[in-house]
């Protein structure tokens, strides 16, 4: 009988020590004029890896952002749209 294993060139996977630092904050607001809403937002990410068996150190820090609309077509029923 022929295995996965067998049939596909995999490496069994080696164990690491490796230490990960991960942190990230989301700031967000909301500005109104009238029936018409406002909310901007933007996200920061810091990422951060050391690998002691390979000596790999990487440090990755990402922004991304997000604005979104809302409508208010009657109390209790918002008409709203979000891009990011």
């Amino acid at each position: 009988t022929l295995s996965l294993h067998d049939a596909l060139p995999i490496s069994p996977r080696q164990r690491v020590d490796a230490e990960q630092y991960r942190i990230g904050t989301y700031l967000q607001d909301t500005y109104t004029q009238g029936k018409f809403k406002v909310i901007p937002g933007v996200r920061f990410d810091y990422f951060n890896v050391q690998d002691a068996r390979t000596t790999f150190d990487d440090n990755v820090f990402g922004v991304s952002g997000s604005i979104g609309t809302v409508y208010e077509v009657k109390k209790n029923n918002d008409l709203f749209f979000v891009a990011c």
